[in-house]
């Protein structure tokens, strides 16, 4: 499943189940965004993956875009 999230202007909070597999790619500019293993950028892209992420089984797919604005992905 992909989910596409946009944040511009604001600020967001995005909760993930650690159990659940995910993957997770944010891009920022002008922003700070925040993820499950404590890093920040405020310019450029970041990929993050689930510990439970396995090639072979169907994961969460996570689009997210952040501008002038923040963002917070941390795990459940």
């Amino acid at each position: 499943n992909k989910v596409e999230v946009n944040t511009v202007f604001g600020s967001g909070t995005i909760v993930v189940d650690p159990n659940v597999p995910a993957k997770l790619h944010v891009s920022a500019a002008f922003a700070g965004a925040r993820m499950p293993d404590g890093n920040t950028i405020s310019f450029g892209d970041y990929n993050w993956k689930s510990d439970s992420l396995r090639d072979t089984i169907p994961y969460l797919d996570i689009e997210a875009s952040v501008v002038f604005g923040g963002l917070d992905i941390r795990n459940k």
